[in-house]
């Protein structure tokens, strides 16, 4: 049965062909990339929302970076499903997002907690919690955070539902490097 419905398919896809040279000039046009597959992609998409929804800083423990295990297994449950190179690639790019998923959490970590010691200095302790996450908000770091981040997500949400394996550029440099760093380079 699934074989018929796939010829089938491959019938009009070929039929469409016909019709669509027959009235359309001929242009040189470059080759899409390929499509992804619906179970690689629905897995994938599972994986990003887990990434996306992703609290925890993680933790270095005896030289090796502990990753939460749930996040970890869709991303792996979605690895399990790619067949083509194409979508290995895919999933080498959720591993990355996912590392700098994590470090972004250690920054936001790293701000609120400088951002409590400071509001517990001038503010005292009845309101120094509340003091500190208002500030951690609009730290221009955590907005430039957010703002990476929000892009990263909705491109490759978009790419995945498409079912398109071209990795958005939105994705390459999510984590926040400071200024300092980048100059190091």
């Amino acid at each position: 049965m699934k074989s018929l419905s796939l010829v089938g398919v491959a019938l009009l896809v070929v039929a469409g062909a016909c019709a669509q040279q027959r009235t359309a000039p001929e242009s040189p046009a470059a080759p899409a990339p390929p499509k992804l597959s619906d179970p690689y992609a629905k897995a994938a998409l599972l994986a990003l929302k887990a990434i996306q929804s992703e609290g925890s800083r993680g933790e270095v423990r005896g030289g090796q970076i502990l990753v939460p295990r749930r996040t970890f297994e869709l991303i792996e449950a979605a690895d399990r499903e790619g067949i083509t190179a194409e979508e290995k690639s895919v999933t080498a790019a959720l591993h990355s997002v996912f590392i700098q998923k994590l470090t972004n959490n250690a920054a936001r970590y790293i701000i609120l907690t400088n951002n409590e010691s400071m509001a517990l200095l001038s503010a005292g302790r009845v309101r120094y919690k509340l003091r500190a996450s208002e500030l951690t908000e609009q730290d221009p770091d955590v907005l430039e955070i957010n703002r990476r981040e929000g892009a990263c997500f909705a491109a490759l949400e978009a790419m995945l539902r498409a079912r398109s394996s071209s990795i958005p550029e939105a994705c390459s440099d999510m984590a926040l490097v400071r200024k300092e760093e980048k100059q190091k380079k």
